[in-house]
Parts: structure tokens; sequence; C-alpha cells
């Protein structure tokens, strides 16, 4: 489908009954519900990369009475809004992934020093960019890459 920079897909459960003209969508014995009219959100992948884990945490389903709801289970009216950017990868890891409270790095921290008496010496740069390779082949899931 045709996406712009910013994006909005809207998934939306309509037309239960709670008790409207005598109709009822949900069934229960002793206060446990035994039938009903819901959608389960089971999956749902972005240019084959997995994103349905994330929806609890970034997009909370919505009632119609404007009650937000943490849950993968719209059993109520009411829609849950995916807005999503693109290039999808980069939305994928800037926005679902990467958590900004968790990163201790600092842009100091990604500079590697080098003086005249180390010239030609690959020896930590080496080091470096195995810890690169190990932090890609820790995530590959996200590139839908087996590590």
């Amino acid at each position: 489908m045709p996406v712009d920079a910013h994006n909005k897909l809207v998934m939306e459960h309509y037309g239960k009954q709670f008790g409207e003209n005598g109709q009822w969508d949900t069934r229960n014995e002793n206060n446990v519900i035994t039938q009903d009219r819901a959608v389960r959100f089971v999956s749902m992948s972005f240019d084959d990369v997995d994103v349905g884990q994330y929806l609890i945490r970034h997009w909370p389903f919505r009632t119609i009475d404007g009650q937000t709801i943490a849950t993968d289970y719209f059993g109520f009216n009411g829609q849950c809004c995916i807005e999503f950017g693109t290039p999808v990868y980069d939305w994928i890891i800037t926005d679902l992934v990467h958590d900004p409270t968790s990163c201790t790095v600092k842009a100091q921290d990604l500079i590697i020093e080098t003086s005249h008496q180390d010239l030609f010496n690959y020896n930590q740069d080496l080091v470096t960019l195995r810890e690169i390779e190990l932090l890609l082949e820790q995530h590959a899931h996200l590139f839908n890459k087996s590590s």
C-alpha cells in the first residue's frame, strides 16, 4: 500500500450489543464470561518484522466511551490506532524497539582516539567492531535474519 512519512492504521470493533433492544452479545454464567463477541489481536508484521508484541505498550484500545485499555482483546466497541512512519525499519528501530530511557551511551563514548604512537594498530578498532557485530547478531530478529 502507498505510505507517507506519517501513516495511521485504524482497527475498529463495532456493532457489539450490550442489552440494546434486549440483545446481548456476551453471555456469562456465575459472573464468568462463557461467550463473547470480540476480536483478539493475533499478530501484525511490517516488512516481515512482527510488531504484535508492541501493541499493548504503544497502541492501547480506546472504547467509544473514552476508556483506554492496554489489551490485545477488543471486547468493547472502539478502536486501536497504529501510527507508523517510513522507512518502516527506521520506525521499528527508533520508535518501537529503542527505549531512550535505557540508553547509557554518550556520544563521547563512541569516539575512538588514536595517536601517532598507535598508527596502523587496529587492535582496539577490531575489539570495538566485534562488540558492534555481537550487538547486531543479538538483534538480528529485527532484521528478519537468524543470528
